[in-house]
């Protein structure tokens, strides 16, 4: 027969090389979750097998048994019919290179090998019967060492790197029973830090999650804070408050830092660098430099934007939402000063009026319930006009489109001129203009006026009868408006608009005889008034229009179709 001989390999006189220990499992929200975890079942065993003075390299069959050399007696086998130290029934197949072998003592379909088999004995070792070919040997008796020997003096439970069972929710967990920190590392760095918190009147505070960077800090006091990880070397990660959250990145804040714990709390930045959600419910949600003032307050993303109370900034660059309420959607250097306004994006739009709109470039909305648009024409600040007014620059003009996108109005600012395929008018009946009067004075609405030839250009007040000077009616009388006023700038400036032609009021002296519907109507000797044409021979080239109501004596006021002739 063969000579077979077994030795330890050399890292040490270990039965066990490692204990299936410590799987740790953790969410991917930082919560760490409590669990028992069952006893090992299983351990590792490394030895040298050599054969007639020479390493051994084949498939070997070999039997274990663990026996307490004090008493002779089994504690356990491979198959579990060892008794009184005697062979094992049945091999397990060992593949051994070059003399090495490694075993797993109590993995399937080997018989479970749990602490409890191991409980008692002051002196177990290990016993193996090995068979090369040449039949079963027993070989030199191996001592009991390292975790083995562990597990025949702990009677705890354990965490298996395979999984464990039989777990008790609400009884079993994994953490600590006194108010001291947990910290999970990774190369032997603090990569997670579950820190105790206290109670309040008996009853546990929510505990602080701190991952990252292990200068991340939530300041002593402060409950109920996370911090996922990141930070930088000299740029940690901060929570000053209660409930604070930081996602990540580094240098960010969550709170206010003073010391009071709650009046910043709750505050939230998801990640970025050297972000300061700095009151309470303030949110940021990365970026850089950014930062939240007032309560509520929310920033998206983007670089070194400011939020006030209950305001909005969405990202962008360099914005800033100070008016309670105010929201700025992005762009650059843009402004939501005033309470509720709104600048959407853009280029140095300001909006500063309590409820205004500033979109475009340099859009200035300085005015309560204004809206400004402009264009990039040019390089000028484009203010609004006054409270609750809408003021565009749009040098390409403004189209209105219908459901088929043909433009139906256009309005064209280089030229003023507005296009459209029908117009109604609901505020007036006439057409008027601007004139200047010669005599200076304001005349009354409804005033008969005539051309004055002594001032070209102006008008004056109607003073002789059948005058075919006439040229219309001051707008305004009884209360019917102009419909339509023409102007030109800078050739006609100031005067009072004239009725030229539509519906209008007009003074009437029915002295000379009362005014029916139809009748024409010509200038009388009363100054400013109208009368009936009843001279035929006269009134040719005198005519102001037809009266549409009637007068019977005295004076007073007429409807007037003005038709001059």
């Amino acid at each position: 027969m063969a000579t077979l001989k077994l030795k330890q390999k050399a890292e040490g006189a270990r039965v066990a090389a490692a204990l299936m220990a410590f799987a740790i499992f953790f969410t991917l929200t930082l919560c760490a979750v409590s669990a028992v975890l069952a006893e090992p079942t299983f351990t590792s065993y490394q030895g040298v097998l050599e054969k007639d003075g020479a390493a051994y390299t084949g498939t070997a069959q070999m039997k274990f048994a663990i026996v307490d050399l004090t008493t002779g007696a089994s504690l356990w086998s491979n198959d579990g019919s060892s008794v009184d130290g005697g062979e094992p029934a049945a091999a397990v197949s060992v593949s051994v290179g070059d003399g090495v072998f490694t075993v797993f003592l109590g993995m399937s379909p080997m018989v479970p090998l749990v602490p409890a088999n191991l409980a008692g004995s002051d002196e177990p070792v290990l016993r193996v019967w090995v068979d090369t070919g040449d039949g079963y040997e027993m070989l030199t008796d191996q001592p009991i060492g390292g975790a083995l020997y562990s597990m025949a003096t702990t009677a705890g439970s354990y965490w298996s790197l395979s999984g464990n069972a039989g777990t008790t929710p609400g009884t079993n967990y994994l953490g600590t029973s006194d108010e001291t920190q947990l910290s999970i590392k990774v190369g032997g760095r603090n990569i997670l830090r579950l820190k105790p918190t206290g109670e309040d009147e008996g009853v546990p505070n929510p505990g602080n999650i701190i991952g990252g960077r292990f200068n991340n800090n939530v300041t002593d006091g402060v409950i109920g804070a996370t911090i996922g990880g990141g930070g930088n070397v000299d740029q940690p990660n901060r929570v000053t408050d209660n409930f604070g959250t930081v996602g990540g990145g580094y240098d960010n804040t969550a709170g206010d830092g003073n010391t009071t714990y709650n009046d910043a709390q709750s505050a939230t930045v998801g990640g970025g660098e050297h972000n300061t959600a700095g009151h309470s419910h303030a949110t940021i949600g990365g970026g850089y430099g950014n930062e939240v003032t007032g309560v509520l307050g929310a920033i998206g993303g983007g670089f070194v934007n400011k939020a006030a109370h209950n305001s909005t900034v969405g990202g962008g660059y360099s914005n800033e939402a100070d008016g309670s309420y105010a929201t700025v959607g992005g762009g650059l250097g843009n402004r939501a000063g005033g309470t509720s306004s709104t600048v959407p994006g853009g280029y140095y739009c300001h909006a500063l009026g309590d409820g205004a709109f500033a979109a475009g470039n340099k859009a200035r909305a300085l005015a309560e319930g204004s809206f400004v648009w402009a264009d990039k024409s040019n390089s000028n600040d484009f203010d609004s006009w006054g409270d609750n007014s809408v003021r565009f620059r749009a040098s390409g003009g403004i189209f209105i489109a219908d459901s088929n996108d043909d433009n139906r109005i256009r309005l064209l600012p280089e030229t003023g001129t507005i296009r459209t395929e029908s117009l109604v008018i609901t505020a007036g009946l006439d057409l008027a203009e601007p004139f200047e009067m010669s005599d200076a004075k304001l005349l009354p609405e409804g005033s008969v006026v005539v051309i004055d030839e002594k001032h070209p250009g102006q008008l004056k007040l109607s003073d002789r009868a059948y005058d075919r000077r006439v040229a219309g009616i001051i707008s305004g009388a009884g209360g019917i408006n102009p419909g339509l006023m023409l102007e030109q700038k800078g050739k006609v400036n100031g005067g009072q608009h004239v009725a030229l032609t539509g519906r209008a009021y007009v003074k009437a002296d029915a002295s000379r005889g009362s005014i029916r519907p139809g009748d024409l109507l010509t200038t009388s000797d009363m100054p400013g008034h109208a009368m009936k044409a009843a001279d035929t021979g006269k009134r040719t080239g005198a005519v102001i229009g037809k009266a549409m109501s009637s007068l019977d004596s005295g004076t007073g006021l007429v409807l007037v179709l003005i038709s001059l002739q």
